[in-house]
């Protein structure tokens, strides 16, 4: 008797199927099942930096915080460089872009005049900044600056989570974001991230429901 339950439980044991693997570099397994209904991502967004000779600047992820992906640009940006932003959103969501430069002082980006809003409510949403026919615009000067791609379920009070973020002097711009948005940022188990590109999805629930990707990119004065 106890050789047969020895081997009853032994044969339970072996055909549990393998614990999902964490990839920290690519995806993380299947999310929760306690989040929404049918389990889909309800939060996504493909992003990326166009110069204006038509290259894409390449990235690449540097780590997560969780609701939080920070990306670096395979290259460093000189003074006069131009480019914009093209994305693609694929679930209704709003959408705000903030940016700051070496003084770590954001200011909103997207939406700001010439049409644009946050609300996307289309199932598949195209935004590009500044515009078609305009570009982003690195001026001189040395040092980081940062692109806050911010993607919620419900609208934010942007401009109070802004002046939260620029009220703190913490040199860590993650831990800044994270602060302004505590209690809001989506649980990392529900998230998954592509190491080269800037595109993510997640899985909100009633109390957690913001993704942000930070893009950090080096502007580098030009040798005479």
């Amino acid at each position: 008797m106890k050789l047969c339950l020895i081997a009853t439980i032994c044969s339970f044991v072996l055909l549990q199927p393998p614990a999902p693997r964490i990839d920290p570099g690519n995806h993380l397994p299947a999310p929760r099942t306690d989040t929404t209904k049918d389990n889909r991502p309800d939060i996504t967004g493909d992003f990326m930096l166009q110069k204006s000779d038509g290259e894409t600047i390449g990235v690449v992820a540097r780590g997560r915080d969780g609701g939080i992906i920070s990306y670096k640009t395979t290259v460093s940006l000189p003074p006069g460089t131009s480019f914009k932003i093209h994305g693609t959103v694929y679930t209704p969501e709003y959408v705000y872009i903030i940016w700051s430069d070496q003084t770590m002082q954001f200011y909103l980006k997207y939406p700001y005049g010439n049409g644009s809003k946050a609300s996307l409510d289309n199932s598949i949403n195209h935004i590009t900044y500044p515009a078609d026919n305009a570009w982003f615009r690195i001026n001189m000067g040395s040092g980081t600056n940062y692109l806050g791609i911010i993607c919620s379920k419900d609208e934010l009070r942007i401009s109070r989570v802004i002046d939260s973020i620029n009220s703190q002097d913490d040199k860590d711009v993650a831990g800044r974001i994270k602060n302004a948005l505590a209690g809001k940022l989506l649980d990392a188990r529900s998230i998954w991230v592509d190491k080269d590109n800037v595109s993510t999805k997640g899985i909100s629930s009633a109390e957690r429901g913001v993704l942000v990707n930070i893009i950090t990119y080096d502007c580098l004065e030009r040798n005479n």
